[in-house]
């Protein structure tokens, strides 16, 4: 699978959700895309001077054939552009299993 999260800036929220709304009416059905709007944890994967700021979080989930999502995806990879962008090839237990850190065992998730 291609995915992973694209962290903009929480001030870029507006363009980024206007551009995300034009961008998700035209996606193929193999895309879905979580929003989060957060403070930015503090996991290996989040680039170390956007930890504890305000983001917008979209993290794609493209599961069809790889090289045609990394079309799908370029244009929502490239808009803004993104503080950071984590998308990557990946088994689906390494994406599923990537925000972990922050759920406690015992929350039953």
């Amino acid at each position: 699978m291609l995915a992973g999260p694209l962290l903009f800036k929480a001030g870029q929220a507006r363009e980024v959700l206007d551009f995300y709304r034009e961008f998700i009416a035209t996606a193929p059905d193999e895309l879905s895309v979580y929003l989060n709007l957060r403070t930015a944890p503090r996991f290996d994967w989040v680039p170390e001077h956007l930890r504890g700021t305000d983001v917008l979080l979209l993290i794609p989930f493209y599961s069809g054939d790889l090289d045609a999502g990394e079309e799908v995806l370029r244009p929502l990879r490239s808009f803004g552009p993104p503080a950071a962008d984590v998308v990557q090839r990946k088994p689906y237990l390494a994406h599923q299993s990537m925000f972990d850190a922050g759920v406690p065992h015992h929350w039953g998730y």
